[in-house]
């Protein structure tokens, strides 16, 4: 019985850090928003370890604009954007969002606020 006391501790400890680990390389890559605010813009997310770079560039592909660049960190279905918030023609970024889908090519997020749900959709380029 005294083993078993001492081993339930080292156990459960193993298990907490395994569960805790962060899972930032599955995200990277160029993630376009097709769930996008307006039509005129296309928008992208490029998630490079740790690095999130969130930008637009218009239907004519003639301008780019960088809204912001930050940290984000993935953990436990969560993505937690960590960069300064700034205008980013009418998109959202910033925060704890949910992982609700995740494969190679597909990533859907949403975040429940008090004034509603944000449900984003992405596919990779």
């Amino acid at each position: 019985m005294k083993k078993l006391g001492f081993l339930l501790p080292i156990i459960a400890v193993a298990l907490m850090l395994s569960c805790g680990t962060s899972d930032e390389a599955n995200y990277n890559g160029k993630w376009e928003l097709i769930t996008k605010p307006l039509r005129s813009y296309n928008y992208f997310w490029n998630l490079q370890d740790g690095i999130a770079t969130i930008y637009t560039v218009d239907t004519a592909g003639t301008q780019i604009d960088t809204c912001t660049t930050g940290d984000y960190i993935a953990k436990n279905r969560t993505l937690t954007i960590a960069a300064p918030v700034d205008f980013c023609q009418w998109s959202t970024y910033d925060g704890e969002w949910d992982v609700h889908r995740h494969t190679d090519e597909f990533l859907t997020l949403i975040r429940y606020l008090p004034r509603g749900t944000i449900y984003l959709e992405f596919i990779k380029r």
